[in-house]
């Protein structure tokens, strides 16, 4: 079954920024969570993004979904991407791989944040306890 055509728009309309300024990109990822701080990788104990306070029962899960943030947006443009490869080739073999490829993805990194997901790579983003 043919998935339905993505809107004619350019892929770099969804370059990474989080507002029609310009300059006002996000912080690149990975991110991680370190208890109810979200960090990047650098510097000693990483850029801080974002503080979850731990007043809501649902804290941890709020900060696992921030701390995905930029692989969610990662694999947005891969499915895009992949959409945009469909429509163009009239759906080849390597374009229609491509789409399961980023589909198998985001199903994956969707998996992680419901907390279904069978297995992590040790250097998952997402499982890091603080």
């Amino acid at each position: 079954m043919k998935s339905p055509k993505v809107a004619a728009k350019s892929l770099a309309s969804y370059a990474p920024v989080a507002s029609e300024d310009a300059t006002c990109q996000y912080t690149p990822g990975p991110w991680f969570r370190d208890g109810v701080y979200i960090e990047t990788a650098g510097g000693i104990q990483g850029d801080h993004i974002a503080t979850v306070p731990p007043a809501l029962p649902e804290w941890q899960a709020n900060a696992v979904l921030i701390a995905a943030a930029p692989e969610l947006a990662n694999a947005l443009r891969a499915l895009l991407t992949a959409q945009q490869a469909l429509n163009d080739t009239g759906y080849d073999i390597a374009a229609c791989q491509q789409n399961d490829r980023a589909e198998a993805a985001a199903v994956a990194l969707l998996a992680r944040l419901d907390g279904t997901a069978t297995g992590e790579p040790e250097s998952a983003p997402l499982s890091g306890e603080g």
